[in-house]
């Protein structure tokens, strides 16, 4: 009796989720916590993040093996005591895409003006910033210095020494896994560190934004670079103990993110900003205008990326929710092991702005609000970035210094003073044969005419008075060869003895090489309705980023980065109609003109008339009878009939069978199989029923096992 409720139970629950839509009633569409705002969202399978009225904290709640975790969230709307409930969304970090270390240099902190900046100030032990991240390599010799060590904790000793409620908490927390250091195993917290704080003037690698700050490591983004919510929380209540502590914690960086609203993290990030600490985040590398949290929560300052020209990046999102831009392509910092590459993403952009945060503060202790103004006050407007970011600019070290009324350390001449001269470049990164237009801006305290000189270190320069014209052909022409810096300088004199120069770096990369693609689906042959998943593969011998563009020649395709779902809903509605072919196509392009495509075919086949399905797949005969069932549905738009088979398949058999609706439920027929002379020893029987429309079209249930023993 006990194995029959199982399986008319297992029926019950077949028939009820295959067959019956279900719809939102008015207070579920209404509800601050509608599950259906996460039917598109990644989060873990079994948890959900809980906040009950009157409670300061939310609390992660555990579900049961087995338990859907929407259908729970839709279920807790009807409890008065919830304030409100979401899954534990994952979050990522922003896609980073490596190139050859050696392409890069430091061009970005040029385009910010931190050597200008760093006559005022380079940085100072007192500011300490948190990263929150895939963890950092506290280990690296250009970090080591920079990182924040907890003096009341005593390594490994698996103790709370402090009393904070943390065991070995020495450089930071791992939220995933608390007992083990914060420890980087993915490459994108110590690169984002890097940029921040490397040490500076150490003789050795890269230096920071800021040559003297500390840096905390906060540990939520697994190998992998993803992480959940409850996890981020974690981070975020550490980082709330130990500056109620007296750690002067100032800055969060954050260089991950979902599309997804949460109000337990933008309810977290409001707790570090009442306790004076300012929340810096990625706006994504979605390349579109929708909202990536939490860096489109309030009071977030959220970054875009642009490149070596000051555009904004190909990859980088934008929108006026997106407060300003900094430099995100082919950024050169630290990764773990003591090595360095270079990566690309706003992932990159958010350091360089938490770094000239950082700078800002070690010369001036302002709030949240004012550092934030004065960031947004101090940007290089940019052309391009008009209608992309809210400030129109990218983030500049001396324009923020400035704008917190900084003290300018120049010395004032007064007589028979000395010319000055800065130059720019149109563009920092050319190929082989490209050109890139100089220009010089000079000038005399004493009003002395200036006279121009120009040199180049390679390629053939056309100079002008205050503009020239560098022709690169030729300069690197081989493909796949090392880029080629060259050095353009510019010498002003006033015709008294006194003079001034200034240079500047350009990147010449050998001829473009196009990339390689190729597009695997899932499943190639797939039933009206079913969703493809699909995935480009794509590589580039020059190390460049690639952007994929998708496109299907029937259904809808929605895709992210190289990643892609066909819905073939409609494409073979009616039964039995012949298989419907629909080719994917995806191109990798490189940026620089270079492109490769792949396709794949996806066959869309139409429903069946009839669906027949056995349960259990496996019985024993008891007093030579074994009983099992069928699940039986028809297609809405065939109405006739249906005729039922045993069919057994082995030989000799010695099977009889009775097929009869089982009236306890509907669309579920009963099979009774018989033996009529039963042989001695054990064996197995295998057998199925097979379903025959009035057109002869024959529907075969899955084989069911027969045990005699």
């Amino acid at each position: 009796m006990r194995t029959r409720r199982l399986v008319i139970g297992w029926i019950v629950a077949l028939l009820i989720l295959g067959g019956f839509p279900f719809r939102l009633t008015a207070k579920q569409r209404s509800s601050p916590f509608d599950p259906w705002r996460f039917l598109t969202a990644r989060y873990h399978p079994q948890r959900l993040i809980i906040k009950r009225r009157g409670g300061t904290r939310p609390q992660v709640v555990t579900l049961r093996k087995g338990e859907d975790v929407l259908a729970r969230l839709s279920a807790l709307q009807y409890e008065d005591d919830i304030e409100y409930a979401e899954p534990d969304l994952l979050y990522v970090a922003d896609r980073v895409v490596p190139n050859d270390p050696s392409f890069a240099n430091l061009w970005g902190l040029e385009m910010i003006r931190a050597p200008e900046a760093w006559k005022v100030t380079n940085g100072s032990p007192e500011v300490v910033v948190a990263v929150i991240d895939t963890g950092i390599d506290y280990t690296h010799p250009d970090l080591q210095g920079n990182i924040w060590v907890n003096a009341g904790e005593i390594p490994d000793n698996l103790r709370d020494d402090d009393g904070n409620g943390y065991v070995d908490d020495v450089y930071g927390y791992n939220a995933i896994a608390p007992l083990r250091p914060p420890m980087d195993d993915n490459r994108h917290g110590t690169h984002v560190a890097g940029t921040i704080g490397a040490v500076g003037d150490n003789q050795i690698g890269i230096v920071g934004v800021n040559w003297r700050v500390k840096i905390m490591a906060l540990k939520f983004l697994d190998r992998d670079g993803s992480g959940y919510l409850s996890d981020a929380l974690e981070a975020i209540d550490y980082i709330l103990t130990m500056k109620r502590r007296g750690v002067n914690i100032r800055i969060v960086n954050a260089s991950w993110g979902a599309d997804t609203y949460s109000r337990a993290l933008e309810e977290a990030i409001q707790r570090l900003q009442n306790e004076g600490i300012l929340f810096v985040a990625a706006a994504g590398n979605g390349s579109t205008s929708a909202k990536q949290y939490p860096a489109a929560y309030e009071g977030v300052l959220s970054v875009a990326a642009v490149d070596q020209s000051g555009d904004l990046a190909y990859f980088s999102n934008y929108g006026d929710w997106v407060d300003l831009a900094a430099p995100g392509r082919a950024i050169l910092s630290t990764v773990p092991g003591g090595g360095y590459a270079s990566f690309s993403g706003t992932s990159m952009a958010t350091p360089h702005v938490v770094g000239v945060a950082a700078l800002a503060l070690s010369v001036r202790d302002v709030s949240p609000s004012e550092l934030e103004h004065a960031l947004r006050q101090g940007v290089q407007p940019h052309p391009t970035l008009a209608g992309k970011v809210a400030t129109g600019g990218i983030v500049d070290a001396l324009g923020t210094l400035g704008a917190l009324d900084a003290d300018d350390p120049a010395k004032v001449c007064e007589k028979d003073c000395p010319p000055t001269v800065s130059l720019s470049a149109s563009r920092l990164v050319v190929d082989d044969g490209e050109t890139v237009i100089f220009t010089a801006n000079g000038s005399d305290p004493d009003g002395d005419p200036l006279t121009y000189r120009w040199e180049t270190t390679a390629g053939t320069l056309r100079a002008g008075i205050t503009e020239a014209t560098l022709d690169t052909t030729g300069v690197n022409p081989t493909p796949g060869a090392s880029p080629v810096v060259v050095v353009v300088t510019v010498t002003v004199d006033d015709g008294r003895g006194h003079s001034a120069s200034a240079s500047r770096g350009i990147t010449v990369r050998p001829p473009n090489r196009p990339p390689q693609v190729t597009v695997e689906a899932d499943r190639t042959s797939v039933q009206d309705g079913a969703i493809v998943f699909l995935t480009a593969r794509g590589g580039d011998p020059d190390g460049d980023p690639l952007t994929y563009t998708w496109t299907a020649s029937a259904g809808k395709l929605t895709n992210s980065g190289a990643a892609a779902q066909l819905d073939t809903t409609g494409l073979n509605p009616v039964p039995d109609a012949d298989p419907v072919r629909v080719i994917v196509r995806v191109r990798a392009s490189d940026g620089r003109g270079g492109e490769a495509t792949a396709a794949v075919e996806v066959w869309v086949m139409a429903p069946p008339k009839v669906s027949i399905a056995a349960s259990p797949t496996s019985v024993r005969f008891r007093n030579a009878q074994a009983t099992f069932y069928l699940a039986l549905r028809k297609h809405p738009a065939y109405r006739g009939d249906i005729a039922l088979q045993f069919i057994p398949l082995d030989a000799p058999h010695d099977l009889t069978a009775t097929i009869s609706p089982y009236r306890f439920l509907v669309l579920t027929h009963r099979v009774v199989v018989r033996l009529a002379r039963a042989p001695s020893g054990s064996r197995d029987y295998r057998v199925l029923v097979r379903a025959q429309t009035d057109d002869g079209r024959a529907y075969d249930s899955n084989i069911v096992i027969l045990q005699k023993r």
